[in-house]
Protein backbone atom coordinates (compact mmCIF):
# COMPACT_ATOMS: atom_id res chain seq x y z
CA UNK A 1 0.00 0.00 0.00
CA UNK A 2 0.91 3.50 -0.87
CA UNK A 3 2.42 4.84 2.53
CA UNK A 4 0.25 7.66 2.80
CA UNK A 5 -2.71 5.98 1.82
CA UNK A 6 -1.55 3.02 4.53
CA UNK A 7 -1.75 6.25 6.82
CA UNK A 8 -5.06 7.80 5.74
CA UNK A 9 -6.50 4.43 6.09
CA UNK A 10 -5.83 3.86 9.83
CA UNK A 11 -6.83 7.38 10.71
CA UNK A 12 -9.73 6.74 9.29
CA UNK A 13 -10.93 3.83 10.83
CA UNK A 14 -9.90 5.29 14.17
CA UNK A 15 -12.05 8.71 13.11
CA UNK A 16 -15.07 6.74 11.56
CA UNK A 17 -14.46 3.93 10.93
CA UNK A 18 -14.89 3.44 14.68
CA UNK A 19 -17.07 6.35 15.27
CA UNK A 20 -16.39 6.54 19.09
CA UNK A 21 -12.78 6.11 19.10
CA UNK A 22 -11.49 9.82 20.62
CA UNK A 23 -8.52 11.28 18.36
CA UNK A 24 -5.21 11.84 19.85
CA UNK A 25 -5.55 15.71 21.30
CA UNK A 26 -9.39 15.73 21.08
CA UNK A 27 -12.41 14.86 22.62
CA UNK A 28 -14.11 12.00 21.97
CA UNK A 29 -15.98 12.86 18.91
CA UNK A 30 -19.87 12.05 20.31
CA UNK A 31 -22.75 14.79 20.70
CA UNK A 32 -23.95 16.09 23.75
CA UNK A 33 -27.21 13.75 24.91
CA UNK A 34 -29.51 17.14 24.62
CA UNK A 35 -28.22 17.65 20.98
CA UNK A 36 -29.19 14.12 19.67
CA UNK A 37 -32.63 14.69 21.78
CA UNK A 38 -33.03 18.34 20.03
CA UNK A 39 -33.52 16.39 16.86
CA UNK A 40 -31.82 16.48 13.06
CA UNK A 41 -34.46 19.40 11.96
CA UNK A 42 -32.81 22.07 14.83
CA UNK A 43 -30.81 25.13 13.76
CA UNK A 44 -29.23 26.96 15.17
CA UNK A 45 -27.12 30.13 14.76
CA UNK A 46 -22.83 30.58 14.83
CA UNK A 47 -23.40 33.59 16.78
CA UNK A 48 -24.70 31.47 19.89
CA UNK A 49 -20.96 30.85 20.63
CA UNK A 50 -20.31 33.16 23.13
CA UNK A 51 -17.66 35.97 23.02
CA UNK A 52 -14.09 34.88 24.71
CA UNK A 53 -14.00 38.56 26.52
CA UNK A 54 -17.38 37.04 28.29
CA UNK A 55 -16.12 33.39 29.34
CA UNK A 56 -14.69 33.13 32.67
CA UNK A 57 -11.31 32.34 32.74
CA UNK A 58 -10.91 28.78 34.23
CA UNK A 59 -8.04 26.00 34.60
CA UNK A 60 -8.81 23.13 33.20
CA UNK A 61 -5.92 20.55 34.04
CA UNK A 62 -7.71 17.40 32.50
CA UNK A 63 -7.65 18.53 29.09
CA UNK A 64 -5.42 16.34 26.88
CA UNK A 65 -1.78 16.92 26.81
CA UNK A 66 -1.52 18.06 23.71
CA UNK A 67 -3.73 21.27 24.68
CA UNK A 68 -0.73 22.50 26.79
CA UNK A 69 1.18 22.59 23.60
CA UNK A 70 -1.40 23.96 21.63
CA UNK A 71 -1.93 27.62 24.25
CA UNK A 72 1.69 28.98 23.60
CA UNK A 73 1.23 28.13 19.86
CA UNK A 74 -1.43 30.53 19.83
CA UNK A 75 0.40 33.34 21.38
CA UNK A 76 3.17 32.70 18.95
CA UNK A 77 0.69 32.99 15.94
CA UNK A 78 -0.93 36.10 17.30
CA UNK A 79 1.96 38.03 18.06
CA UNK A 80 3.04 37.37 14.06
CA UNK A 81 -0.07 37.83 12.81
CA UNK A 82 -1.32 41.21 14.30
CA UNK A 83 2.58 42.97 13.81
CA UNK A 84 3.41 41.51 10.52
CA UNK A 85 0.20 42.97 9.02
CA UNK A 86 -0.27 46.21 11.19
CA UNK A 87 -2.94 47.35 8.18
CA UNK A 88 -5.28 44.88 7.26
CA UNK A 89 -8.18 43.85 8.76
CA UNK A 90 -7.36 40.68 9.85
CA UNK A 91 -10.44 37.72 9.69
CA UNK A 92 -9.99 34.12 11.57
CA UNK A 93 -12.47 31.54 9.43
CA UNK A 94 -14.41 29.46 11.54
CA UNK A 95 -14.66 27.11 13.02
CA UNK A 96 -11.00 25.97 12.68
CA UNK A 97 -9.34 29.25 13.55
CA UNK A 98 -12.12 30.28 15.96
CA UNK A 99 -9.65 29.78 19.24
CA UNK A 100 -6.20 32.27 17.31
CA UNK A 101 -9.47 34.53 16.91
CA UNK A 102 -9.87 34.37 20.85
CA UNK A 103 -6.47 34.77 21.78
CA UNK A 104 -6.11 37.85 19.42
CA UNK A 105 -9.33 39.16 20.82
CA UNK A 106 -7.70 38.77 24.50
CA UNK A 107 -4.20 40.22 23.36
CA UNK A 108 -5.57 43.29 21.63
CA UNK A 109 -8.15 44.10 25.00
CA UNK A 110 -6.76 47.14 26.42
CA UNK A 111 -6.06 48.26 22.49
CA UNK A 112 -9.35 49.54 21.26
CA UNK A 113 -8.11 50.35 17.92
CA UNK A 114 -6.27 46.94 17.32
CA UNK A 115 -8.91 44.81 18.60
CA UNK A 116 -11.18 46.23 15.84
CA UNK A 117 -9.15 45.08 13.42
CA UNK A 118 -9.64 41.66 14.43
CA UNK A 119 -12.95 39.71 12.94
CA UNK A 120 -14.13 36.14 13.14
CA UNK A 121 -15.74 34.88 9.62
CA UNK A 122 -18.06 31.79 9.26
CA UNK A 123 -16.79 30.93 6.15
CA UNK A 124 -16.53 27.20 5.49
CA UNK A 125 -16.57 24.75 2.31
CA UNK A 126 -20.27 23.91 3.14
CA UNK A 127 -21.60 27.47 2.58
CA UNK A 128 -18.75 29.10 0.74
CA UNK A 129 -21.19 29.01 -2.17
CA UNK A 130 -24.83 29.03 -0.35
CA UNK A 131 -27.29 32.07 -1.25
CA UNK A 132 -26.49 35.54 0.60
CA UNK A 133 -22.83 33.97 1.36
CA UNK A 134 -22.32 37.84 -0.56
CA UNK A 135 -24.60 39.75 1.71
CA UNK A 136 -22.82 38.06 4.85
CA UNK A 137 -18.99 39.31 3.55
CA UNK A 138 -20.26 42.94 2.99
CA UNK A 139 -22.22 42.81 6.22
CA UNK A 140 -18.82 41.57 8.07
CA UNK A 141 -16.73 44.46 6.30
CA UNK A 142 -15.76 43.27 3.23
CA UNK A 143 -17.45 45.18 0.44
CA UNK A 144 -16.34 45.94 -3.31
CA UNK A 145 -16.55 49.72 -2.46
CA UNK A 146 -14.44 49.05 0.61
CA UNK A 147 -12.11 47.10 -1.33
CA UNK A 148 -11.69 50.06 -3.86
CA UNK A 149 -11.32 52.44 -1.42
CA UNK A 150 -8.05 50.70 -0.33
CA UNK A 151 -8.83 47.92 2.40
CA UNK A 152 -6.77 45.39 3.60
CA UNK A 153 -8.03 41.99 4.08
CA UNK A 154 -6.02 39.32 5.68
CA UNK A 155 -7.84 35.39 5.78
CA UNK A 156 -6.20 33.38 8.64
CA UNK A 157 -7.49 29.97 8.38
CA UNK A 158 -5.58 26.45 9.18
CA UNK A 159 -4.14 24.89 6.07
CA UNK A 160 -4.07 23.79 3.87
CA UNK A 161 -4.85 25.28 0.01
CA UNK A 162 -6.41 28.31 0.76
CA UNK A 163 -9.87 27.35 -1.23
CA UNK A 164 -11.83 29.12 1.43
CA UNK A 165 -10.03 32.09 0.73
CA UNK A 166 -9.88 31.26 -2.78
CA UNK A 167 -13.59 31.11 -3.78
CA UNK A 168 -14.43 34.39 -1.56
CA UNK A 169 -12.37 36.30 -3.61
CA UNK A 170 -13.50 35.27 -6.91
CA UNK A 171 -17.01 37.10 -5.37
CA UNK A 172 -15.11 40.00 -5.82
CA UNK A 173 -13.91 41.70 -9.74
CA UNK A 174 -10.24 40.55 -10.29
CA UNK A 175 -8.46 43.96 -10.19
CA UNK A 176 -10.18 44.01 -6.01
CA UNK A 177 -8.25 40.78 -5.19
CA UNK A 178 -4.89 41.93 -4.90
CA UNK A 179 -6.46 43.09 -1.58
CA UNK A 180 -6.79 40.16 -0.03
CA UNK A 181 -4.08 38.03 1.58
CA UNK A 182 -4.04 35.11 3.37
CA UNK A 183 -2.08 33.63 5.96
CA UNK A 184 -2.33 29.53 6.69
CA UNK A 185 -0.65 27.77 9.76
CA UNK A 186 0.33 24.63 6.92
CA UNK A 187 -0.06 25.79 3.80
CA UNK A 188 0.35 23.66 0.90
CA UNK A 189 0.20 26.09 -1.73
CA UNK A 190 3.32 28.53 -2.70
CA UNK A 191 1.33 31.67 -2.77
CA UNK A 192 0.10 31.58 1.18
CA UNK A 193 2.89 31.57 3.98
CA UNK A 194 2.84 29.00 6.69
CA UNK A 195 3.28 29.51 10.39
CA UNK A 196 6.21 27.80 11.87
CA UNK A 197 6.20 29.87 15.23
CA UNK A 198 2.95 27.97 15.93
CA UNK A 199 4.07 24.30 14.24
CA UNK A 200 6.94 24.03 16.29
CA UNK A 201 5.17 23.28 19.36
CA UNK A 202 3.68 20.75 18.18
CA UNK A 203 6.39 19.21 16.37
CA UNK A 204 10.12 20.16 16.45
CA UNK A 205 10.49 19.09 12.76
CA UNK A 206 8.11 22.05 11.35
CA UNK A 207 10.95 24.45 11.37
CA UNK A 208 13.06 23.30 8.87
CA UNK A 209 10.99 21.05 6.91
CA UNK A 210 7.78 21.95 4.82
CA UNK A 211 4.76 22.84 6.05
CA UNK A 212 2.52 21.41 3.44
CA UNK A 213 3.20 17.81 4.71
CA UNK A 214 1.85 18.49 8.57
CA UNK A 215 -1.53 16.97 8.01
CA UNK A 216 -0.59 14.80 10.77
CA UNK A 217 0.47 17.62 13.64
CA UNK A 218 -2.25 19.63 12.77
CA UNK A 219 -4.97 17.14 12.79
CA UNK A 220 -5.59 17.13 16.55
CA UNK A 221 -6.30 20.56 16.25
CA UNK A 222 -8.61 20.32 13.55
CA UNK A 223 -10.49 17.95 15.68
CA UNK A 224 -11.16 20.25 19.05
CA UNK A 225 -14.59 20.00 19.73
CA UNK A 226 -16.65 23.11 18.47
CA UNK A 227 -19.35 24.43 20.01
CA UNK A 228 -21.68 24.31 16.63
CA UNK A 229 -21.99 22.11 14.09
CA UNK A 230 -20.69 23.46 10.48
CA UNK A 231 -22.81 26.16 9.30
CA UNK A 232 -23.94 25.49 5.25
CA UNK A 233 -25.95 28.38 4.83
CA UNK A 234 -27.09 32.18 5.66
CA UNK A 235 -30.14 33.29 7.08
CA UNK A 236 -31.74 36.87 8.04
CA UNK A 237 -32.84 37.67 11.73
CA UNK A 238 -31.24 41.08 12.67
CA UNK A 239 -28.25 40.53 10.32
CA UNK A 240 -27.06 37.79 8.38
CA UNK A 241 -25.89 34.77 10.43
CA UNK A 242 -24.68 31.66 9.34
CA UNK A 243 -26.90 28.43 10.31
CA UNK A 244 -26.60 25.23 10.99
CA UNK A 245 -28.72 21.70 11.21
CA UNK A 246 -27.68 20.28 14.63
CA UNK A 247 -26.00 16.57 13.98
CA UNK A 248 -26.16 17.23 10.05
CA UNK A 249 -22.66 19.11 9.55
CA UNK A 250 -20.96 16.10 11.40
CA UNK A 251 -17.07 17.59 10.18
CA UNK A 252 -15.22 17.39 13.80
CA UNK A 253 -16.37 17.17 17.09
CA UNK A 254 -19.46 19.28 18.50
CA UNK A 255 -19.80 19.58 22.40
CA UNK A 256 -20.84 23.37 23.53
CA UNK A 257 -19.55 22.49 27.22
CA UNK A 258 -15.97 20.88 26.06
CA UNK A 259 -15.64 23.88 23.83
CA UNK A 260 -16.73 26.55 26.31
CA UNK A 261 -13.79 24.56 28.86
CA UNK A 262 -10.88 25.15 25.96
CA UNK A 263 -12.33 28.86 25.75
CA UNK A 264 -11.89 29.20 29.49
CA UNK A 265 -8.51 27.72 29.76
CA UNK A 266 -7.32 29.49 26.63
CA UNK A 267 -8.21 32.63 28.58
CA UNK A 268 -6.71 31.73 31.90
CA UNK A 269 -3.85 30.85 30.43
CA UNK A 270 -4.05 33.95 28.22
CA UNK A 271 -4.20 36.43 31.50
CA UNK A 272 -1.41 35.06 33.27
CA UNK A 273 1.90 36.83 33.92
CA UNK A 274 4.37 34.73 32.10
CA UNK A 275 1.84 34.53 28.76
CA UNK A 276 1.34 38.23 28.96
CA UNK A 277 5.33 38.15 29.19
CA UNK A 278 5.67 36.32 26.17
CA UNK A 279 3.44 37.95 24.09
CA UNK A 280 4.69 41.60 24.92
CA UNK A 281 8.47 39.91 23.91
CA UNK A 282 6.71 38.23 20.77
CA UNK A 283 4.78 41.20 19.52
CA UNK A 284 7.91 43.61 20.38
CA UNK A 285 10.27 41.53 17.93
CA UNK A 286 8.00 41.23 15.37
CA UNK A 287 7.05 44.86 15.50
CA UNK A 288 10.91 45.24 15.19
CA UNK A 289 11.36 43.22 12.31
CA UNK A 290 8.35 44.98 10.41
CA UNK A 291 9.71 48.31 11.01
CA UNK A 292 12.93 47.36 9.51
CA UNK A 293 11.81 45.78 6.88
CA UNK A 294 9.43 48.87 6.25
CA UNK A 295 12.24 51.67 6.77
CA UNK A 296 15.79 50.22 6.17
CA UNK A 297 17.94 48.49 3.90
CA UNK A 298 18.02 45.07 2.75
CA UNK A 299 21.38 44.84 4.41
CA UNK A 300 20.02 46.15 7.93
CA UNK A 301 17.31 43.76 7.44
CA UNK A 302 19.66 40.34 6.23
CA UNK A 303 21.97 41.77 9.54
CA UNK A 304 19.11 41.83 12.22
CA UNK A 305 18.02 38.16 11.21
CA UNK A 306 21.36 36.91 11.59
CA UNK A 307 21.83 38.30 14.53
CA UNK A 308 18.70 36.38 15.44
CA UNK A 309 19.82 33.18 14.28
CA UNK A 310 23.09 33.57 16.40
CA UNK A 311 20.54 31.88 18.99
CA UNK A 312 21.01 29.05 17.38
CA UNK A 313 17.76 27.74 18.41
CA UNK A 314 14.92 25.94 16.93
CA UNK A 315 12.00 29.24 17.57
CA UNK A 316 14.41 31.83 16.24
CA UNK A 317 14.90 29.58 13.07
CA UNK A 318 11.16 29.23 12.81
CA UNK A 319 10.42 33.34 13.03
CA UNK A 320 13.23 33.52 10.25
CA UNK A 321 11.59 31.28 7.90
CA UNK A 322 8.25 32.94 8.97
CA UNK A 323 9.35 36.75 8.20
CA UNK A 324 10.89 35.49 4.63
CA UNK A 325 8.01 33.58 4.06
CA UNK A 326 5.32 36.33 4.83
CA UNK A 327 7.24 39.18 2.75
CA UNK A 328 8.14 36.84 -0.25
CA UNK A 329 3.86 35.51 -0.25
CA UNK A 330 2.16 38.56 1.40
CA UNK A 331 4.43 41.96 1.32
CA UNK A 332 5.83 41.48 -2.23
CA UNK A 333 4.45 44.83 -3.54
CA UNK A 334 4.29 47.06 -1.04
CA UNK A 335 7.99 46.85 -0.06
CA UNK A 336 10.53 48.47 -1.20
CA UNK A 337 12.92 44.79 -0.73
CA UNK A 338 11.80 40.79 -0.76
CA UNK A 339 14.55 39.04 -2.04
CA UNK A 340 15.76 37.96 1.05
CA UNK A 341 16.25 34.07 1.49
CA UNK A 342 17.21 31.12 3.41
CA UNK A 343 20.43 30.39 1.41
CA UNK A 344 21.79 34.27 1.88
CA UNK A 345 21.41 33.84 5.78
CA UNK A 346 22.90 30.30 5.97
CA UNK A 347 20.15 27.94 6.13
CA UNK A 348 19.41 25.16 3.81
CA UNK A 349 16.96 25.32 1.48
CA UNK A 350 13.52 23.23 2.42
CA UNK A 351 12.22 21.40 -0.71
CA UNK A 352 8.78 20.89 -1.16
CA UNK A 353 6.28 18.77 0.87
CA UNK A 354 5.71 15.23 -0.47
CA UNK A 355 2.17 15.74 0.15
CA UNK A 356 0.05 18.77 0.12
CA UNK A 357 -0.50 18.46 -3.93
CA UNK A 358 -4.56 19.60 -3.80
CA UNK A 359 -4.11 23.01 -5.26
CA UNK A 360 -1.39 22.00 -7.96
CA UNK A 361 -3.86 19.23 -9.06
CA UNK A 362 -6.75 21.77 -8.81
CA UNK A 363 -5.18 24.35 -11.25
CA UNK A 364 -3.66 21.51 -13.76
CA UNK A 365 -7.18 19.21 -14.07
CA UNK A 366 -9.64 21.79 -13.65
CA UNK A 367 -12.26 19.27 -13.79
CA UNK A 368 -11.24 18.19 -10.85
CA UNK A 369 -12.03 21.58 -9.21
CA UNK A 370 -15.17 21.30 -7.53
CA UNK A 371 -14.40 17.77 -6.13
CA UNK A 372 -11.07 18.99 -4.72
CA UNK A 373 -12.42 22.38 -3.03
CA UNK A 374 -15.49 20.73 -1.20
CA UNK A 375 -14.33 16.89 -0.85
CA UNK A 376 -17.30 15.76 1.52
CA UNK A 377 -19.82 16.40 -1.02
CA UNK A 378 -17.54 15.81 -3.96
CA UNK A 379 -17.03 12.21 -3.04
CA UNK A 380 -20.30 11.63 -1.97
CA UNK A 381 -21.16 12.43 -5.17
CA UNK A 382 -18.75 10.54 -7.13
CA UNK A 383 -20.70 7.47 -5.58
CA UNK A 384 -23.99 8.59 -6.15
CA UNK A 385 -22.99 8.90 -9.43
CA UNK A 386 -20.69 5.36 -9.67
CA UNK A 387 -18.03 7.07 -11.43
CA UNK A 388 -15.50 5.46 -9.12
CA UNK A 389 -12.86 6.00 -12.16
CA UNK A 390 -12.83 9.83 -11.24
CA UNK A 391 -12.51 8.97 -7.86
CA UNK A 392 -9.80 5.81 -8.37
CA UNK A 393 -7.61 8.65 -10.98
CA UNK A 394 -7.43 11.27 -7.72
CA UNK A 395 -6.70 8.57 -5.28
CA UNK A 396 -3.92 7.80 -7.83
CA UNK A 397 -2.15 11.19 -7.82
CA UNK A 398 -3.30 13.13 -4.49
CA UNK A 399 -0.88 13.82 -1.60
CA UNK A 400 -3.59 15.08 0.89
CA UNK A 401 -4.73 13.30 4.07
CA UNK A 402 -7.97 14.68 4.26
CA UNK A 403 -9.28 13.63 1.02
CA UNK A 404 -7.86 10.11 1.63
CA UNK A 405 -9.49 9.51 5.12
CA UNK A 406 -12.31 10.85 3.15
CA UNK A 407 -12.48 8.31 0.48
CA UNK A 408 -12.11 5.74 2.68
CA UNK A 409 -14.68 6.75 5.06
CA UNK A 410 -17.36 6.53 1.83
CA UNK A 411 -15.78 3.39 0.89
CA UNK A 412 -16.67 2.14 4.54
CA UNK A 413 -20.56 3.47 4.78
CA UNK A 414 -22.99 0.41 5.02
CA UNK A 415 -25.68 1.76 2.51
CA UNK A 416 -23.51 0.72 -0.16
CA UNK A 417 -23.56 -3.28 0.75
CA UNK A 418 -26.66 -4.14 -0.76
CA UNK A 419 -25.58 -3.24 -4.29
CA UNK A 420 -23.43 -5.70 -5.73
CA UNK A 421 -22.42 -3.36 -8.38
CA UNK A 422 -21.28 -0.57 -5.69
CA UNK A 423 -19.65 -3.15 -3.92
CA UNK A 424 -17.37 -4.73 -7.10
CA UNK A 425 -16.35 -0.65 -7.95
CA UNK A 426 -15.49 -0.39 -3.90
CA UNK A 427 -13.42 -3.41 -4.05
CA UNK A 428 -11.98 -2.38 -7.29
CA UNK A 429 -10.88 1.08 -5.60
CA UNK A 430 -9.46 -0.53 -2.41
CA UNK A 431 -7.31 -2.56 -4.30
CA UNK A 432 -6.20 0.58 -6.52
CA UNK A 433 -4.94 2.65 -4.14
CA UNK A 434 -3.05 -0.55 -1.76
Amino acid sequence: MKPHNLIALLTAWALCGIANVSVVGCATPTLEINRSLAGANQCESYHSRPSILDVQAKSHPNLPKPWNLMKPAHLEAVAEILEMYPTHEIYFLARDAELLYDLAKLATQSEPEQSKRIHLLNISRANMRADHVKDYLEQEGISEKDLRAGKQILFVDTGFSGTIPEVIAEKYPEDLRKHLKTHLICSGNPKHPSTRTFLQHLNPAAVDSNPSGFSGTIISYEYLPRYTDRSDRFEKRKQWEPMSCVDKQSDGSVSKSQAQAYMEDLRYYAENAEAQELLKKQRTRWHGLMTLLREHSSEAVEASLKALLEDKDRHSEAIVRDFIEIVQRNHSGDVKHNSINPEKLGLKVVSGGNRGNKFQLKTKYPEWKSILEDPENGISKLFQTGDFQTLRSILDVIYDYEITILAFEELGKEKYSSNPETLKEIKRTIEGVT
